[in-house]
C-alpha cells in the first residue's frame, strides 16, 4: 500500500507541476529546430564535404573510375605525383614548431614623464638639493610646488617602469608556460600541425580547435585519443551508475564485471600520478565541421550565427561523455557512416541499437552568446544551452587554415591543391597506361595458315627456351619455316605521342612544382631550374606567411586563455618560483600582453639567402655604436638556424677572443721578440693593411755592401 501511494503521490506531483510539463516542450520544440537547422546546412554544404573526400581519395591513390580503393591495381596504372606534391610542401611549409615571443600593447604608461631620462636625473637631483637646504625652505610656496613637481614625476616614473618589468617578465613567463604545453600535447604540437598543414593541402581547409582541459572533465574529443586519467574515471563512473540503476546485469562471471574491477584498480594504483590541465589543441576533420550557411567568409565564420562540430560516438560513448542515456532514441548510423532506414530501425532492438553509432552536434550559436549539445534524433538536449567554459574574444574556438583562398560567392571553399593537380595527374595516369596498352599490343607473335599446326606444335613454339630445337608435326622436309610461320606486324611505339613534359609544365603553373622538385630530371637548364625554383620559393613563403598569420591567431588566444585559465600555483609549478602571473586581473592583463609567432619560424629556412644577407649587413652593423653583442650573435644563429644557446656562450664581462689575444702575452727574454715590448700592437700578428696591400711575396732585399773605411 505504501509503494502504491507513493506511486499516486509522484503522479499527482508531476500532474500538479505545469511549469515543468511547459518546458520540457519548449526543450522539445528548440532541440527539434536546431536539429532541422543542421540537417539543412549539411545538405546545403553536401556537394564540397563530397568534394573533400573524393580528394582525400585521390591523394591516396584511387584515381581510375570504378578503382575500390588504392590498393586496387587492376584499373589502370598510376603514378602519384598528388602524393609527392603534398609531402614536399607539407615539409618546406611546416618544418618545425615556431617560436613565440611575447609582446605587449604599445600604451601611454606615464603621465607625466615624457621619457627622457634627463628630466629623471634633473628632479633626482632638485630633491637631493632640497633635502640639503633643510625644512626652513620649504616654506617658500615656490620651492613648495617645485617639490612636488619633481616628487610626482619620480612617483610616476617609478610606477610605470614597475609595471612594465612586470608586464615584460610576465611576457618571459607566459613564453616558457607556452613552450611547456605544446610540449605536453598528445598526439605531438609539430606532428599534428604537420598533418594539420597536409590536410589544408588535400581539403583545402583545415581547423584547430582550442580548449581549455581540467581534470576529471570528459569531453568529445577524449573519445578518439589518448588522455589522464580523465577517460577511465568517466567509465568507472557509468559503469557504477549503471550498477546502481540495475540496467545491466552483473554477475560473478561477467566480462563486464571483470573490466569494472581492472579499471577501479587501475584508477586506484594510478590516482597520484600526473593530472595534465592546460591548453587543448583539437583538430576536427574538415567534414565535422558545419557552418551556418549565410557565412560569406570561413576565415572568422564572418555572417555565420552558428557553427557546429559533429562528433560520431556510440550509445554508451554519449553516456560517458555526457552522463546521459539516449536509450535507442536516436538515429542510428552504420559504422561505413550510411544512415540506418527507418524500416530497419523499427525492427531493431535496443541492444542492436547499441550497436550503431549516433551523431552528435555541438553548437556554438553566436548571436546567442551560448553553446549547446544535441544527438540527432533524441528529443532532449545533452547539454542545455550555457555560457561556454572558454571564453575567446572571437567567440568561435575555431582556426580555420586555408592556402588557396578565391573569392566566389556562391563556393567558400577554395580548390584544393588535389583539384588543381587533377586534371594534369589523370592525363599522366593515362599516357602511361597508353604505353603499357602499346607495350602489351605490340609484343611479337606469329602467324600460320589455318589448320597447317596442330595444337601440340603451337604449344612447343609458344614454350620454347633458348636453343631449343623443336621437331613440328605439320612441318615436311620440304617446306619453308618462314612461309609457314611469319610475324605479325606492330605499329613501333613513338615516344613524342606520349611526352609529358607539357603536364610537367602545366603542374609548375599551377601549384608551383617543377619537375627537379619532384624527382625528376629534365632537359632544362640549371638557370631555368633556379629560376623556377626561386619561384617556388616565393609561392612557399607566401603560404608559410599565411601559415605564420594563422598560428600567432591561434597563439594570441592561447595566451589570453592561459592568463585567465590558469593558476598562479600551476604557472609556477611549471616556470619556476620567479615566474609573475597576474592573481586576480588577468583579464585586463591579456589585453596588454599576448603571444604571437616570429615570423618565418614555423618553416624551411633558405640557409643560403638568409647567410648572404647577414654578410652584407654585418660590416654596417659592428660600425653603428650601442648594437647589442648577445643580440647581435642570436640574430647569427638564428640565421644559421643552430641549436647553440647564446646564453651558454655569452659573458658580457669577458672581452672578445680577438682581443683577449692581443692582450699581454708570456715573455720571451728577448727585447726585440718580446710582444709585451712592441707597443699596443705587440700581441696582435694581423699585419696592417696601410699604403700598398699587396700581401704577396716581397722581392728578395738587395745585399749589404762593408764599408771597407768602417
Amino acid at each position: 500500500m505504501e509503494i502504491k501511494n507513493e506511486a499516486i503521490e509522484g503522479e499527482s506531483s508531476v500532474e500538479e507541476n505545469p511549469a515543468e510539463e511547459a518546458q520540457e516542450k519548449l526543450t522539445k520544440v528548440q532541440v527539434a529546430w536546431w536539429q532541422g537547422q543542421i540537417e539543412k546546412a549539411k545538405l546545403h554544404w553536401k556537394d564540397q564535404f563530397d568534394a573533400m573526400k573524393s580528394d582525400m581519395a585521390f591523394a591516396r591513390g584511387t584515381q581510375w573510375p570504378g578503382q575500390k580503393n588504392a590498393r586496387d591495381q587492376n584499373k589502370g596504372y598510376v603514378a602519384n605525383i598528388v602524393h609527392r606534391h603534398l609531402r614536399q610542401q607539407e615539409a618546406s611549409l611546416y618544418a618545425k614548431n615556431p617560436t613565440a615571443v611575447a609582446s605587449r600593447r604599445n600604451t601611454l604608461d606615464f603621465m607625466m614623464w615624457s621619457g627622457d631620462m634627463r628630466e629623471v636625473q634633473m628632479a633626482q637631483q632638485t630633491m637631493m638639493q632640497l633635502q640639503q637646504m633643510g625644512p626652513e625652505a620649504m616654506q617658500d610656496p615656490n620651492i613648495m610646488q617645485m617639490a612636488q613637481q619633481a616628487q610626482a614625476l619620480l612617483e610616476d616614473y617609478k610606477t610605470g617602469s614597475e609595471y612594465r618589468k612586470r608586464v615584460d617578465r610576465m611576457g618571459e613567463t607566459l613564453e616558457i608556460v607556452w613552450e611547456h604545453q605544446i610540449g605536453e600535447q598528445q598526439p605531438p604540437f609539430k606532428k599534428s600541425m604537420k598533418h594539420l598543414v597536409r590536410r589544408t593541402l588535400t581539403t583545402s581547409i583545415a581547423y584547430v580547435k582550442l580548449g581549455y582541459h581540467r581534470f576529471n572533465e570528459m569531453r568529445p574529443e577524449d573519445v578518439a585519443r589518448v588522455t589522464d586519467l580523465t577517460e577511465q574515471v568517466s567509465s568507472l563512473e557509468a559503469g557504477l551508475e549503471d550498477m546502481k540503476e540495475g540496467d545491466t546485469e552483473y554477475d560473478e562471471t561477467s566480462v563486464e564485471l571483470a573490466e569494472l574491477n581492472d579499471l577501479l584498480a587501475k584508477v586506484k594504483s594510478d590516482q597520484e600520478a600526473f593530472m595534465r590541465e592546460g591548453l587543448d589543441f583539437d583538430y576536427p576533420r574538415s567534414t565535422s565541421i558545419i557552418v551556418d550557411p549565410a557565412c560569406y567568409q570561413l576565415d572568422g565564420f564572418l555572417g555565420a550565427r552558428y557553427v557546429v562540430q559533429e562528433f560520431v560516438l556510440t550509445p554508451k560513448q554519449v553516456s560517458q561523455v555526457y552522463k546521459v542515456d539516449i536509450d535507442g532514441g536516436f538515429t542510428p548510423y552504420t559504422d561505413e557512416g550510411s544512415k540506418v532506414e527507418q524500416t530497419a530501425v523499427d525492427s531493431l532492438s535496443k541492444a542492436e541499437m547499441e550497436d550503431h553509432n549516433a551523431l552528435v552536434w555541438e553548437i556554438w550559436d553566436k548571436h546567442q552568446g551560448q553553446t549547446l549539445t544535441i544527438c540527432q534524433g533524441h528529443d532532449e538536449f545533452l547539454i542545455a544551452p550555457q555560457t561556454p567554459d572558454v571564453h575567446l574574444e572571437r567567440f568561435w574556438p575555431f582556426f580555420t587554415l586555408i592556402f588557396n583562398g578565391v573569392e566566389d560567392e556562391n563556393d567558400l571553399y577554395p580548390p584544393s591543391d588535389v583539384e588543381l593537380l587533377r586534371p594534369m595527374q589523370m592525363e599522366r595516369n593515362l599516357m602511361r597506361q597508353r604505353v603499357r596498352e602499346h607495350r602489351d599490343a605490340a609484343l611479337p607473335g606469329h602467324v600460320v595458315p589455318k589448320g597447317r599446326l596442330d595444337q601440340e606444335d603451337k604449344d612447343k613454339l609458344g614454350n620454347r627456351v633458348a636453343h631449343d630445337v623443336i621437331e613440328l608435326n605439320g612441318l615436311t622436309e620440304t617446306d619453308d619455316i618462314r612461309r609457314i610461320l611469319q610475324p605479325v606486324p606492330t605499329n613501333p611505339i613513338d615516344p613524342n605521342q606520349y611526352e609529358t613534359s607539357s603536364l610537367d609544365e602545366d603542374v609548375y603553373r599551377s601549384v608551383g612544382s617543377q619537375e627537379a622538385v619532384l624527382g625528376g630530371t629534365s632537359g632544362a637548364s640549371a638557370t631555368e631550374t633556379s629560376i623556377g625554383e626561386s619561384a617556388r620559393l616565393t609561392a612557399t613563403g607566401s603560404f608559410i606567411d599565411e601559415l605564420d598569420d594563422f598560428l600567432t591567431e591561434l597563439t594570441k588566444s592561447a595566451s589570453h586563455l592561459m592568463l585567465t585559465q590558469m593558476s598562479a600555483e600551476l604557472v609556477k609549478e611549471i616556470a619556476g618560483r620567479g615566474a609573475e602571473w597576474p592573481e586576480l586581473t588577468g583579464a585586463e592583463v591579456a589585453r596588454d600582453l599576448w603571444l604571437e609567432i616570429r615570423a618565418g619560424s614555423s618553416g624551411r629556412p633558405n640557409k643560403s639567402a638568409e647567410i648572404q644577407n647577414v654578410e652584407r649587413v654585418m660590416p654596417f652593423l659592428l660600425q653603428i655604436p650601442g648594437i647589442k653583442p648577445k643580440k647581435l650573435a642570436e640574430m647569427l644563429l638564428d640565421r644559421m638556424d643552430d641549436k647553440l644557446d647564446v646564453d651558454d656562450l655569452y659573458d658580457e664581462n669577458i672581452p672578445s677572443v680577438i682581443a683577449q689575444n692581443s692582450q699581454s702575452q708570456v715573455s720571451t727574454g728577448d727585447p726585440s721578440s718580446d710582444p709585451n715590448q712592441q707597443g699596443a700592437q705587440g700581441g696582435n700578428k694581423a699585419r696592417a693593411q696601410q699604403g700598398d696591400t699587396n700581401l704577396g711575396p716581397r722581392p728578395p732585399e738587395a745585399p749589404r755592401v762593408m764599408d771597407p773605411n768602417r
